[in-house]
C-alpha cells in the first residue's frame, strides 16, 4: 500500500510535460543524429555475456545447445493436449537484417540473412503478406552474415554465420568493448536447395569469430573464399577444408575477379583494428599487397565495402566508412570515402566523400553496382544515395522518417516511396535487370523496380524483430500485448500479425499496459525517455524523469506497480518514483544514487507496491541487487553470494512477496537462483541442469506458483518443483533463439516468448486451469445495487467470470490472477442474489451473502405538496415488458406488477400524504424501481387536483440523477 511515510522520505523534483504526436517523438529521432544506438545496444550484448572475463567463451553457447538437446528434450504437456509454439508476429515488418541474395536459377526467389533470426526464403520476390519462410538448418544459426551459391546452381549454398565487428577486441579505437551481436558457428552448407546443411568450416567451439563474405570462385566451384574475423580462409575442395591466406583480422568483405579468379581483394579493418586497409594478391591468396594511394585514406575508423558488376568486370568501388560514435576521438566525427577502380583494384581513385554511412560506418553501409552500366551505382548507410555518372555525384534517394505509424498490414506499404528504413547493411542488384534491387537494413528487406529511385517494403511474414527485455501483457485482454524493438521503436500487438509498429523513433525499450485501464499504454526508448498514452498507443505525451546526471543503462528499466497502476518506477543509477502515471517523479533514498552504477532491473511485489528488487550493471565494482520495502525511501543490498554476472530478469512469486526469482547472463555459473526471505538469502534452483549460457528471461504461473518458466540464448525450460528437474519446451521454436523475455497472458493462459530475432511466438501454459480459490470478498455481504464494484481476493481468477443469478458481470480489473475486480450488473430481480466466479473448465466457487436492491428513480416535484395536489407519473417502456413500482416513504401504497401494452404508459398517482419533503424544500417521490423497470424510456409527471384536473402547465418536474 502506499504509505504516507514513504512520499514524506522522498525529494520532489521538476518536471517538464511534453505533448508528443502520433507520428513519432523528435527528441527519440534526435538521439539518432547525435549516436549510435546500435554501437550501444551491441555493446550490452557482449559485455552481458562475457563478464566477468572481457569476451565470451569459445565453445559455451555451442556446448549448451549439444547439452540442451540430449538432456532436456521436450517436456511432456501436462495438459495432454500437445502444446507447441506458434508465431504471433510482428508479421508487418522485419528485423535487422545483414544480407540479401538472389537464386542464380530463380531471380524472383529471393533470400535474406536476419542478424539473430537466421536463414530466410521468399519465392514471391518478398511481395505479399506471407512471403517469407524461415529455412531451418538443424543447426543453431541466429546471425546469418552471408550468403553465397555455387554459380547457376541454386542447390548449392554457403551461409556465414555471426555478427562480431571487433573480433576479440582487436581495435585500437574501442579495444575494452565486445561489439557483437551474435554467437558465430562458422559456414553452413547444404548441396540439396536447404533441405539439409553440413558444416562446411567448423566453428561451433570457435564460437567469439565470425564471417562476413563467402564468395565461389565463378570459374572453379572448388575454390571458395571467406572474408572472417580471423582474416581471409580460402578452400580448394567445395569447402571440404580451410586454409588461412591473410592473417589480417577483421575482413569485412571480399570479391573474385570473374575472368582472372587468382585475383582477389579483401577488405580489412573496422573500429581501428590493427593492418586495416585493402589488400590485393594475384595468385590465389599466397602472397597479398596493400592498395595504398590514389584516395585510399591513410587510416580510417570504419569498415570497407565493395562492389563489382559483370557490366566491366574490371571495375571495383570501395565504400569506407569512418564514423562510429562521435567524437570519434576528436577527429571529424564521421566521414565516408567512395572510391572507383577500372584495374580491379590495382589502383584506386577518390570519388566522392559525401557522408552517407555517417557514424554507422562501421556497422551499416556498403555499394552495389548495376549489372549493365557500371556508372550506376547505389551506396547505403543510414539512408539510400545514387549516382549515374560513376560516383562522381551523389544524390539521397530514401529517407529514414517517412515511414507510417500505426496498424500496417504485412506486406503493405511502410511508408512513402521515398522510405527505406534506416542503417543499411546490404545492397544487391538483380543478377541482369538494373532496375530491381534489394537492401537489408535495420528494419528488414527493402525493393526497388526502378533502378533504386523509389523503394517499398519486402517484409510479409519476415517475423525476425529483435525484442529487449521489458514487454508487457495486458492482465484482462489476451489481444493486447506490448514490447520494444531494436531500431524499431515499440510495437503493440492486437490479436493478429498485424503489430502498431513505430511508437515513436529509436530503439524501444520497456513498455506497461495499466491493468485497470487498457488505453493507458506506457512506452520507452534510449536511456530515460519515457512516454505515456491515454488512447491505447494513438498519441503519446513525454513523462521523462529528470536527468540528475549520474549513469543510465541503454534500455533502462520502467515498471508498473500491479498493485497500484498509477504508480510507477523508473531507474538510472536512481530510483524513480511517480505516485501519478508520471506526472511527476520523485527520486528514492533522500536523492542520492543507489550505489552509482544504473539500473539494469526492477521488480514490483503484485501484492505490495512498496515492495521492489532491482539489479545494477557492474560499472564500478561487480554486479549487485538491492531490495526496497518502503517504496524506495531506503535501499538494502541482497547480493549475497551470488555469482559476479550481469542479472537477466527478475520475478516476484504473485502469492508471496517475500519470494523471488533472479537469472543471470554470462557463462560460467548457475543461472537461475530464489529467495523466500525478501533476497536475504539465495538458494541455486538451477544446480547445474540447465544449459551453461546466459539466461535472460523468468516468470511464475499466477496458477501454478511452483511452475516456473525461464529464457536464455537457446530457448526456453521449464520446472514444475521449483528447479528440482527441468525440461526444456522447444516444439515449435527454431533451432536456437535468444529469449529476452518471458511473459503471460492470464486471460487466456498462454505463455510469450520476446525473442530476440525472432519476433514474438506463444504457447499453452503448462497444467490443467485449477478453479478459483477464495480468501476474501469485499464487501463480504449486504445489500448491493447495479453499478456497485466487488473486489474479490484468491488465487487462479486468471480467466475467470463473475456472474449474479447468471447475468455476467464487468470485469473492471485483475492482478496477476489473484485479484479480481467486478462491477455488479443491472436489471436483477429483487432478493437474494449468488455470485458465482466459474473458470472456462467449469469450475465454480460460489460467493453467498448479497441481496439485490433496484436502483431508485427518483422524481422532484416543484410544487407544494400542501396545495392538496395528486402527482401522476406516468413511465413509459418497451411493449411486453413487466415493471413494477412502491412508493415511500412515507407512502405506503404498493403497485401490483404491470406490463407495457402498445406504447401505453403505466400510470401511479401519489397523493400529498405520501410526497417527503426534500432538503432543498422541495416534494419529492422515490420508486424503489422492480422488476425490469430498467427498461424504461421515460417518465414524465403532470399535476392533477383532487378533483381529477390535470394541471400540466402550473408545475413542472424533473428526474433526479
Amino acid at each position: 500500500m502506499r504509505k504516507i511515510t514513504s512520499l514524506a522520505a522522498l525529494i520532489l523534483l521538476p518536471f517538464l510535460l511534453l505533448q508528443l504526436g502520433a507520428t513519432g517523438i523528435t527528441d527519440v529521432e534526435e538521439v539518432r543524429s547525435k549516436a549510435s544506438g546500435a554501437y550501444n545496444a551491441l555493446n550490452f550484448w557482449g559485455d552481458s555475456r562475457a563478464y566477468p572475463g572481457r569476451d565470451i567463451p569459445d565453445s559455451g553457447f555451442f556446448r549448451g545447445w549439444e547439452y540442451s538437446k540430449v538432456a532436456l528434450r521436450e517436456a511432456p504437456d501436462l495438459r495432454g493436449t500437445g502444446a507447441s509454439w506458434e508465431a504471433i508476429g510482428p508479421k508487418n515488418g522485419g528485423g535487422r537484417t545483414l544480407a540479401v541474395a538472389f537464386d542464380p536459377q530463380n531471380p524472383s526467389t529471393v533470400y535474406a540473412g536476419a542478424a539473430s533470426g537466421g536463414l530466410w526464403r521468399s519465392t514471391t520476390g518478398g511481395v505479399g503478406a506471407a512471403a517469407w519462410q524461415r529455412i531451418d538448418t538443424g543447426h543453431p544459426v541466429l546471425g546469418v552474415s552471408t550468403i553465397a551459391f555455387e554459380p547457376g546452381n541454386s542447390s548449392v549454398m554457403y551461409i556465414g554465420t555471426g555478427e562480431v565487428y571487433n573480433h576479440q577486441m582487436a581495435g585500437d579505437l574501442e579495444a575494452d568493448r565486445r561489439t557483437r551481436g551474435s554467437y558465430g558457428i562458422g559456414i553452413l552448407k547444404t548441396v540439396d536447395g536447404g533441405a539439409t546443411w553440413t558444416k562446411s568450416l567448423d566453428w561451433s567451439y570457435n564460437q567469439r569469430h565470425g564471417v562476413w563474405a563467402v564468395r565461389v570462385d565463378p570459374l572453379d566451384s572448388n575454390v571458395v573464399w571467406a572474408a572472417t574475423t580471423d582474416g581471409v580462409y580460402k578452400s580448394t575442395n567445395a569447402g571440404g577444408s580451410w586454409t588461412q591466406k591473410l592473417s589480417v583480422v577483421m575482413v569485412t568483405d571480399l570479391v573474385v575477379h570473374p575472368a582472372t579468379p587468382d585475383t582477389v581483394l579483401a577488405a580489412c579493418g573496422n573500429l581501428g583494428s590493427p593492418g586495416r586497409g585493402i589488400y590485393r594478391t594475384v595468385d590465389g591468396g599466397d602472397n597479398w599487397s596493400q592498395v595504398t594511394g590514389g584516395g585510399v585514406p591513410a587510416d580510417f575508423l570504419g569498415k570497407v565495402q565493395f562492389g563489382v558488376t559483370p557490366a566491366d568486370p574490371d571495375v571495383v568501388y570501395a565504400s569506407i566508412g569512418n564514423g562510429y560514435d562521435p567524437p570519434c576521438q576528436g577527429t571529424n566525427d564521421y566521414f565516408t570515402w567512395l572510391l572507383r577502380s577500372d584495374d580491379f583494384g590495382a589502383t584506386l581513385s577518390l570519388r566522392n566523400t559525401t557522408d552517407y554511412s555517417m557514424w554507422q560506418g562501421w556497422y551499416a553501409q556498403d555499394v552495389a553496382v548495376s549489372p549493365v552500366d557500371a556508372d550506376t551505382i547505389i551506396c547505403i548507410g543510414i539512408d539510400i544515395w545514387k549516382s549515374v555518372d560513376g560516383g562522381n555525384t551523389l544524390t539521397q534517394k530514401s529517407f529514414y522518417q517517412n515511414n507510417f505509424t500505426g496498424d500496417i498490414p504485412p506486406g503493405g506499404p511502410e511508408g512513402l516511396p521515398n522510405y527505406s528504413h534506416a542503417d543499411h547493411h546490404d545492397v544487391v542488384f538483380h543478377p541482369t535487370d538494373g532496375n530491381v534491387l534489394y537492401v537489408g537494413n535495420d528494419g528488414g528487406v527493402f525493393r526497388s523496380t526502378d533502378g533504386g529511385e523509389t523503394y517499398a517494403g519486402a517484409n510479409g511474414g519476415y517475423q525476425s524483430q529483435q525484442f529487449y527485455n521489458g514487454s508487457y501483457c495486458s492482465a484482462t485482454n489476451p489481444d493486447l500485448a506490448m514490447g520494444g524493438l531494436q531500431d524499431n521503436a515499440s510495437a503493440i500487438y492486437r490479436g493478429n500479425g498485424n503489430w502498431s509498429r513505430f511508437i515513436f523513433g529509436g530503439d524501444g525499450g520497456w513498455c506497461g499496459i495499466d491493468p485497470t485501464n487498457p488505453n493507458i499504454v506506457y512506452a520507452t526508448a534510449q536511456f530515460r525517455f519515457t512516454a505515456r498514452s491515454t488512447d491505447g498507443g494513438l498519441n503519446f505525451s513525454q513523462i521523462s524523469p529528470p536527468d540528475l546526471g549520474g549513469e543510465v543503462a541503454f534500455m533502462a528499466p520502467f515498471v508498473i506497480a500491479p498493485n497500484d497502476s498509477s504508480i510507477l518506477y523508473r531507474g538510472s543509477s536512481y530510483l524513480f518514483k511517480s505516485f501519478d502515471g508520471g506526472s511527476n517523479w520523485f527520486v528514492g533514498q533522500g536523492g542520492t544514487e543507489i550505489d552509482g552504477n544504473p539500473l539494469l532491473l526492477l521488480a514490483v511485489a503484485p501484492q505490495n507496491d512498496d515492495v521492489v528488487y532491482m539489479t545494477t550493471v557492474p560499472l564500478v565494482g561487480p554486479a549487485r541487487v538491492h531490495r526496497t520495502l518502503d517504496g524506495g525511501s531506503t535501499f538494502t543490498e541482497i547480493t549475497g553470494n551470488l555469482p559476479d554476472r550481469y542479472s537477466g530478469d527478475l520475478a516476484v512469486d504473485p502469492t508471496d512477496e517475500a519470494t523471488v526469482y533472479l537469472t543471470l547472463s554470462g557463462f560460467g555459473s548457475s543461472h537461475v537462483f530464489r529467495s523466500t526471505n525478501y533476497g536475504s538469502t539465495w538458494t541455486d534452483i538451477d544446480q547445474g541442469i540447465l544449459p551453461d549460457v546466459p539466461t535472460t528471461a523468468v516468470v511464475i504461473d499466477p496458477d501454478f506458483p511452483d511452475h516456473i518458466y525461464v529464457g536464455n540464448d537457446i530457448g526456453v525450460y521449464f520446472t514444475s518443483d521449483h528447479g528440482s528437474n527441468w525440461t526444456q519446451l522447444d516444439q515449435g521454436l527454431t533451432e536456437a533463439v535468444l529469449v529476452h523475455e518471458l511473459n503471460i497472458s492470464p486471460s487466456n493462459r498462454k505463455l510469450r516468448a520476446f525473442t530476440h530475432g525472432r519476433g514474438v511466438f506463444e504457447r499453452d501454459l503448462e497444467g490443467a486451469i485449477p478453479p478459483p480459490t477464495l480468501t476474501g470478498v469485499n464487501p463480504a455481504s449486504g445489500a448491493v445495487r447495479g453499478g456497485n464494484v466487488i473486489t474479490l481476493t484468491g488465487q487462479n481468477f486468471g480467466n475467470a467470470d463473475v456472474s449474479f443469478d447468471g447475468i455476467l458481470g464487468d470485469v473492471l480489473g485483475m492482478n496477476t490472477a489473484t485479484t479480481l475486480i467486478v462491477q455488479v450488473p443491472d436489471g436483477l430481480a429483487e432478493g437474494d442474489v449468488d455470485v458465482t466466479v466459474s473458470q472456462a473448465t467449469g469450475q465454480d466457487t460460489l460467493v453467498n451473502g448479497y441481496t439485490y436492491t433496484p436502483n431508485p428513480v427518483a422524481i422532484e416535484w416543484f410544487g407544494n405538496p400542501r396545495l392538496g395536489f395528486n402527482v401522476k407519473i406516468n413511465i413509459f417502456g418497451p411493449a411486453g415488458k413487466r415493471a413494477g413500482f412502491a412508493v415511500g416513504p412515507p407512502g405506503t401504497i404498493v403497485r401490483p406488477c404491470c406490463t407495457f401494452c402498445f406504447g401505453r404508459p403505466l400510470e401511479l398517482v401519489v397523493r400529498p400524504n405520501e410526497l417527503t419533503l426534500g432538503a432543498n424544500g422541495r416534494a419529492q417521490v422515490v420508486l424503489p424501481v422492480m422488476g425490469q423497470l430498467f427498461d424504461i424510456k421515460q417518465i414524465q409527471g403532470v399535476v392533477i387536483t383532487d378533483q381529477g384536473i390535470e394541471q400540466t402547465n402550473c408545475e413542472s418536474f424533473s428526474i433526479l440523477p
